[in-house]
């Protein structure tokens, strides 16, 4: 844990967003080019025009460029996963949390062994 949070050079706002699928469909689309919802998204502080036209879609305040990291769960996916896999919604949208935040720290799963790693991690930072 404490060789991630190395990671976390200084202090940062995070806000978190729960949506729904249609809303979910319609990001995932305009920043990932993916014409459905998925579980959860990231947006970091490094990222500067798509969080302009992010912040504005959630009708947020406009932010300071160094104030927005954004994580946006789909309540509906997130329920739905986790009935699949037998565990609480709860649950679910714990390790989907720190999922998306092991991506504002750099983390990405672009292969199944980056996605086991992760979800590893995620799955321990989860149990502390």
């Amino acid at each position: 844990m404490r060789r991630l949070m190395r990671r976390v050079k200084q202090n940062f706002d995070l806000s978190v967003a729960l949506v729904d699928r249609r809303q979910m469909k319609r990001l995932n689309r305009l920043y990932r080019h993916q014409n459905r919802p998925t579980d959860v998204l990231s947006f970091s502080n490094f990222v500067q025009e798509p969080k302009r036209r992010l912040a504005a879609k959630l009708r947020i305040r406009q932010l300071a460029d160094e104030d927005l990291n954004e994580i946006i769960i789909c309540y509906e996916v997130a329920q739905r996963q986790a009935e699949q896999s037998k565990w609480s919604t709860e649950q679910e949208i714990k390790f989907l949390l720190v999922h998306g935040f092991l991506h504002l720290l750099g983390f990405d799963h672009q292969n199944n062994s980056q996605k086991i790693k992760m979800d590893k991690m995620a799955a321990k930072l989860i149990k502390n």
